[in-house]
Parts: structure tokens; C-alpha cells; sequence
């Protein structure tokens, strides 16, 4: 049987140390960088392999009867037939790490039986990791770990309360790319948008109240919000994309045959939903490319 705890704490210390290898590198300047396309938009550095490779050897012996997806290697859908799948973004926010600045991550979610049960997501230049278990199940409960890379102690969070709270007074954490492209033009004036960088990096902050609601209206793939949703459960919020079926927005759903899912929204209840009232109400464009 596999304790989830001594997983727990396996992942922090293999992210930790990957955590100032990463950093280490971005302060070094020490990788080099190519384009996954031919527009020259989607980078890749030798820092997304490093993070890739050191994941997929610690993680198989972490939980060896398990598949690991990574955004740095090709799918293949033999992972339909595992119960625990890793689900990885070795570098989210490359752009962001290349050009050193803090907004990027690493991001890591476990699913059992394609339900997300373990998050963690490290933000090396802003120095904390966030680390979380999504199961409400004896004798497991959920809770965040604050992991501070510049500090000694370590903050745990058990209990999760979310008041009644308008959307004109939330902080709706929402991409640097898309506020940029315009794509919050319906929104009214008087809500108050945070871009910033890297999906799983937004995520990791909602669980821990750095922010009310997270707002995306174009693609994600699973490694980009899994690891970060895993935590936003554990929080006690819930999540939903942005596509319908029978006139109902549908759950975040992972190992899929198709990856990818159009938009998000994450928070607390009571903003998730009207939000959604509000996006259905204003007819809110959603995006089929970044």
C-alpha cells in the first residue's frame, strides 16, 4: 500500500533540490534555447530538459508502477491503462525563465485513477514551493504544505474557510498573454485583473489566498494545470473549463484521450459561480488558440 504522506514528503525534497538546480542555472545563464516552432514563440531550453530528465528518473523510483506525461515528451496513450500517472511541466512559463524574470515554475500533479491527488509547484526565483494532497480519506485529509526555500520552516494549512464575495472585489489572477491580446475586453472596468506568468505558478497562488479567482479563456493542456489544480482542490476551491455539454460548463477532467480543454476558471464557490452566470449572461468569447 502506498503512503501517500511518505510520497508527501518524498516530493518536497526531490523538488527542492531541483528547485536550486533550476535557479541556479537561470542565475548562471547557463542553457541554451531553441523554438519548438517555426513562428519562434514557443521556446525550449536545455534548463526544460534538465527539469524533464531529473523528474522522470526521481519520480519512476519515487512510484515505480506509474506513467509519467511531460510536456518534453511524446503521449502515448498506453497511459489510459495506469492507475497513477504523473503529470509534469518541467518549466512552466519558459519565456519567463529565459528572460529572467520569477514568474515561472515547475510543476508536478499525481492522479490516481485519473483523479488529481497530490499537487506540488515550485516557483525557484520567487523561493517557496507549495505542495498539497487532495484526499479526504482515512487516514488522509487534505492540506497545503508552504515549502520556503529562503527559510527553515515549512507553513501547513488544514482548514479552509471562503466567504460570500462579489467579483468587483476579487483579485481574478489571469495571463500576461492574453491580457495583452485583449482577450478580458468584455469584462467590466471596475474588476480588478493580475497578469502575471505561468498558469501552475496563478494556481499554486490561489490555493494559498494570493488571489480570489483565476480567469482563462483559451487552451490548456493537462501538464499545466494539473499539478496546480490537485492543489486548488486541497484548498477546498473547485474548477471548471469553459466548454459546455447539455448547457452545463464541464469539469476539469484528466488523462484523456485529447489533452487539451478550452479555458478555466478557479476559485471559490461562490465567485465561480458567478462568474459563470456572468460569462453565460455576456455571451464571453472563448479562444481556440492561445
Amino acid at each position: 500500500m502506498i503512503d501517500l504522506y511518505k510520497l508527501v514528503d518524498g516530493i518536497d525534497l526531490i523538488l527542492e533540490e531541483l528547485s536550486y538546480k533550476i535557479l541556479e542555472i537561470q542565475t548562471k545563464k547557463n542553457f541554451k534555447v531553441e523554438y519548438k516552432d517555426l513562428e519562434n514563440t514557443d521556446p525550449l531550453t536545455t534548463a526544460d530538459i534538465y527539469s524533464h530528465n531529473f523528474l522522470k528518473k526521481e519520480l519512476s523510483k519515487a512510484l515505480p508502477d506509474s506513467y509519467i506525461l511531460s510536456e518534453e515528451s511524446e503521449d502515448n496513450l498506453k497511459r489510459l491503462k495506469y492507475d497513477w500517472v504523473w503529470v509534469i511541466d518541467p518549466i512552466d512559463g519558459t519565456r519567463e525563465f529565459g528572460n529572467n524574470q520569477s514568474e515561472y515554475s515547475i510543476s508536478i500533479g499525481l492522479l490516481y485513477k485519473n483523479q488529481p491527488v497530490l499537487g506540488a509547484v515550485s516557483m525557484p526565483k520567487e523561493q517557496y514551493m507549495v505542495i498539497g494532497l487532495n484526499i479526504n480519506s482515512e487516514p488522509y485529509k487534505p492540506f497545503l504544505l508552504i515549502h520556503y526555500l529562503d527559510k527553515p520552516e515549512k507553513e501547513y494549512l488544514y482548514e479552509f474557510r471562503y466567504e460570500p464575495k462579489k467579483l468587483s472585489e476579487a483579485k481574478i489572477l489571469v495571463s500576461n498573454t492574453e491580457y495583452k491580446k485583449s482577450r478580458f475586453k468584455d469584462f467590466p472596468k471596475n474588476w480588478h485583473l493580475e497578469p502575471s506568468g505561468s498558469v501552475a505558478r496563478k494556481l499554486a497562488m490561489l490555493s494559498i489566498g494570493k488571489g480570489d479567482l483565476l480567469v482563462s479563456l483559451v487552451p490548456k493542456n493537462e501538464w499545466d494545470i494539473c499539478g496546480g489544480i490537485a492543489l486548488v482542490y486541497a484548498s477546498g476551491q473547485i474548477a471548471f473549463t469553459l466548454e459546455k455539454e447539455n448547457h452545463q460548463f464541464k469539469k476539469v477532467v484528466f488523462n484523456k484521450n485529447n489533452l487539451k480543454s478550452i479555458g478555466l476558471v478557479c476559485g471559490n464557490p461562490y465567485l465561480v459561480n458567478e462568474y459563470l452566470d456572468f460569462h453565460l449572461k455576456n455571451n464571453i468569447s472563448v479562444y481556440e488558440e492561445y
